[in-house]
């Protein structure tokens, strides 16, 4: 896993701070972290200077912390999605929980995960996302609110570690801006499993398996 020193990234700079926590709220243009700047210097946004703000951004976009690219008229400035949860922790802030597991061909793990979280209710997940073979499709219905199956053919979901790394890795970019997500890597095919392992040792997420009792055991777990 690599290891990243964002105290020592910061280096006591209170805008690069302020850049930072802004941008755990989500991708934002020069002008939204002016604002930011301005409100926590408690200056008018003319006073914070093209200077403060692009040669800290380019500092953080140098240590591999965010990235600029630009849509349309407008220049954006966002975290990396494998960094986000590693600067959630560092700033210790929390976020709506998602769930990712995968799910072999019995569907009442569904059933199971959700009950075993409300009944240790420690962590309150708002999500639970499972990654399934196509062939479990007829087989799973009447699905709970706030749960999603993500479909992925068989041979992908037991054999392929390369295309099952891209579609997982889609499900948790696309989701870890806005939710923490905590990855079961008990449940599943094999390939399911390790590569959801590998994604929580590379975005810094907690990790747990349920036993043959259906306890929750935690690892990877600061």
């Amino acid at each position: 896993m690599e290891k990243i020193d964002i105290e020592k990234i910061i280096g006591g700079v209170l805008a690069r701070r302020v850049i930072l926590e802004t941008l755990l709220e989500g991708p934002k243009t020069g002008t939204e972290l002016r604002w930011a700047l301005a409100d926590r210097f408690d200056r008018r946004i003319d006073g914070v200077s093209d200077a403060l703000l692009y040669f800290n951004l380019q500092h953080l976009e140098n240590t591999g912390l965010i990235l600029r690219k630009k849509e349309w008229k407008s220049k954006y400035a966002s975290i990396i999605a494998s960094k986000i949860q590693f600067i959630r922790n560092f700033f210790h802030v929390s976020a709506p929980v998602t769930v990712v597991s995968g799910i072999d061909d019995d569907p009442n793990l569904i059933r199971t995960l959700r009950m075993n979280f409300r009944r240790q209710k420690a962590i309150s997940p708002e999500k639970f996302y499972f990654i399934a073979s196509d062939k479990l499709k007829r087989r799973a219905a009447g699905l709970f609110e706030g749960v999603k199956i993500f479909y992925v053919e068989d041979e992908v979901f037991k054999n392929d570690f390369r295309n099952m790394s891209s579609f997982i890795r889609e499900i948790i970019d696309g989701e870890i801006a806005s939710n923490e997500i905590i990855v079961n890597v008990a449940s599943g095919s094999r390939i399911c499993s390790l590569t959801l392992l590998r994604f929580a040792m590379q975005y810094t997420l907690r990790c747990f398996y349920l036993d043959k009792n259906e306890e929750i055991y935690w690892f990877l777990d600061e």
